[in-house]
């Protein structure tokens, strides 16, 4: 978030590890409340930084871990209002949870359509330990000796 955009006493989602241009993140995200806003010039920059301090808020009182403790972080580590994150958190769960579901439910048809297809095979006569079927390929693969078994053909006779 851009400085001008923090006011002390809200909570914001904070990362460490949040990369340049990264709007959202689930990876060790922190709920911090604003202290204050400064800005200070780091040895070998030309430019001031802009820092912020905080408190840590702990997710279920929504109350500072420890008030006595702030500590001092980038401002562009901050990203999004705390309400804003979770509201997105939990769209993004309920994405992946349904996703999940979908999966599912396709695995489920692929499996069914696999053991019909096995089923009508052995139903012809063929062999279950002489075939494969390949969902990568979309291919079944059946033994040479065993296809010319379960059509009739003679192995020494020349099909024409």
């Amino acid at each position: 978030m851009n400085a001008n955009q923090l006011w002390a006493g809200s909570d914001y989602a904070w990362s460490e590890y949040l990369r340049r241009g990264e709007r959202y993140t689930e990876n060790y995200v922190k709920r911090v409340r604003v202290i204050k806003v400064s800005q200070k010039v780091m040895w070998g920059n030309e430019k001031a930084s802009t820092f912020v301090e905080v408190w840590d808020i702990d997710e279920d009182t929504e109350e500072p871990e420890n008030q006595e403790r702030t500590r001092s972080v980038r401002a562009r580590d901050i990203f999004m209002h705390w309400d804003e994150y979770a509201d997105e958190r939990e769209r993004r769960e309920v994405e992946r949870a349904k996703k999940i579901r979908e999966q599912a439910a396709e695995e489920a048809a692929r499996n069914a359509k696999d053991k019909r297809l096995k089923d009508a095979l052995v139903a012809k006569g063929l062999d279950l330990s002489s075939f494969a079927i390949d969902r990568y390929t979309n291919q079944v693969k059946i033994n040479r000796a065993d296809l010319e078994r379960w059509l009739g053909l003679d192995a020494e006779q020349e099909v024409a």
